[in-house]
Order: C-alpha cells, then sequence, then structure tokens
C-alpha cells in the first residue's frame, strides 16, 4: 500500500511541481508585463490560474499512474505524456519570458494536438485515464483561444516600437527632418503645408485717424486719409531702407569730386 501511495506521489509531484518552478520563472513577467497587455473582456482573472492548473496538473499525474499501473502497451502513451507536458512547461517560457507571442501560439497548438493524441493514447490503454484528460483538453482549448486573441490584439508583444512615436533623424543639415513629414529649423516647422507669414499691419500714429468719428464727414474724411497713409507707406519704408545706402556712399561720392 505505501508503495502504490508513493507511485501515485511520484506521478502527480512531476506535473504539479513543475508547474509551479515555471510558474516562479515567469511571475515577475506576469505581475508587470501581462498587466499592461491589452487582453479580451472575456478573459479570466489572473488569481485563478493557478487553482485551475493546479487541479489539472493533479488530474494528469492521476491518469498518467493509471497509465503506468498497466504496464503492458503503455510505452508510447507515457512518451506522448511526456512530450505534452514539456510544451506545457515551455510555452509559459516562450509567453511571459520570450514574450513572443507569435511563436506562443504555435507551441500552443502543438500542444494541444500532442495532449489530444496522448488522450487517444491513454484511453485505449486505460478509459478511465483517457476520461480523466477531458477538463485539460477542454482548458487547452479555451487557452489556445485566449493566446491567440492576445496575440491579435498586440502584434508587436506590447512592445512599444518606433513608428508608435514621434521621432527625428538628425542629419549633417541644421535642419531636421521628422517622421510626421515636417521639417524642423532653427525657429519651428518650414513644411510647404505650415500657413505664409501675414504682412504685419500698418499702424496709423496720426491720433486723430484713430480716434471715432461722430459724423459723416468726419468718417469720410478719415477714410481719405487713411487710404492715403497706406499708399504713402511702401514709399517711406523704400526711403528708409535707401537712407543708410546714401550715408555710405556719401564718402565715396565725395572723394570723387575732390
Amino acid at each position: 500500500m505505501g508503495i502504490i501511495i508513493t507511485e501515485l506521489a511520484v506521478a502527480i509531484g512531476i506535473p504539479v511541481l513543475g508547474g509551479l518552478f515555471v510558474s516562479q520563472l515567469t511571475q515577475e513577467s506576469i505581475v508587470t508585463w501581462y498587466r499592461t497587455i491589452s487582453k479580451p473582456s472575456w478573459n479570466p482573472p489572473a488569481i485563478i490560474f493557478a487553482p485551475i492548473w493546479t487541479v489539472l496538473y493533479a488530474l494528469l499525474g492521476v491518469a498518467s499512474y493509471q497509465v503506468w499501473q498497466v504496464g503492458v502497451g503503455n510505452a508510447w502513451a507515457l512518451k506522448l505524456y511526456l512530450a505534452q507536458l514539456a510544451l506545457n512547461f515551455l510555452w509559459p517560457l516562450v509567453f511571459f519570458n520570450m514574450r513572443n507571442l507569435s511563436l506562443s501560439v504555435l507551441v500552443n497548438l502543438a500542444l494541444l494536438a500532442t495532449s489530444l493524441a496522448t488522450q487517444g493514447a491513454f484511453y485505449r490503454v486505460h478509459p478511465e485515464a483517457g476520461q480523466l484528460m477531458m477538463p485539460y483538453i477542454i482548458w487547452l482549448c479555451f487557452a489556445n483561444l485566449l493566446n491567440f486573441v492576445v496575440w491579435r490584439r498586440n502584434p508587436h508583444g506590447g512592445e512599444v516600437t518606433t513608428t508608435d512615436a514621434p521621432s527625428t533623424v538628425a542629419t549633417d543639415n541644421p535642419k531636421q527632418v521628422s517622421n510626421r513629414g515636417e521639417d524642423y529649423g532653427p525657429i519651428g516647422p518650414t513644411t510647404a503645408s505650415a500657413e505664409p507669414r501675414r504682412a504685419a499691419p500698418i499702424r496709423i500714429s496720426n491720433p486723430q485717424l484713430a480716434a471715432p468719428a461722430r459724423s459723416p464727414m468726419l468718417r469720410t474724411l478719415r477714410t481719405r486719409q487713411q487710404v492715403t497713409a497706406r499708399r504713402a507707406a511702401p514709399r517711406m519704408a523704400a526711403r528708409t531702407m535707401a537712407a543708410p545706402r546714401m550715408a555710405a556712399s556719401a564718402p565715396a561720392l565725395a572723394r570723387a569730386l575732390c
């Protein structure tokens, strides 16, 4: 009786302790990265995964023990069992530690296929052992669906890529080109889409023109004066710009005359 209990404990302990060891390796990513990625609304709360997997691993251990006890013709079934158990331990490392969601989908599909083959082999050796694997198969189907949806919702594994945020490329040119299609010079964007600079409004220094008109005659007079001031403004600006040039050329003209 003691030998039977020991063998059963070993059969249950292999998947349970193996799953516990792998969960310790992935604990950091579970509490940090996994909480930040996009998940569907029907994603189960993280707190229930550990109890569910503990029960499923225990059922696997009991099923493997029953197949082990038969002895005859169980070699192939036990090899399949070990293969699916290895894939089971590999998947969390790929998903959580490597954060390779596309590869985790493939590993999960291989795990489901191997588990179905294991269940069939167990059922042929010991029908009750095959039935004990049914909850495990159902959960794997759900896990594959969840894994696929999470992968589709996080095509980059939940990591921020360089294309998600604006960036600038430094060149020898004093300007910098941004990925938004804008050239950034010393004073800001200089793209063709930027609005053209508007001419500064002409300020009239005469206080009488700025005062409000109280009669039609005054309004007409003020309008004419404003028009005249606007027309004269370009000529005044040209004279102002030409004055320094004339001052600079005056000594040369004086020397020529002398």
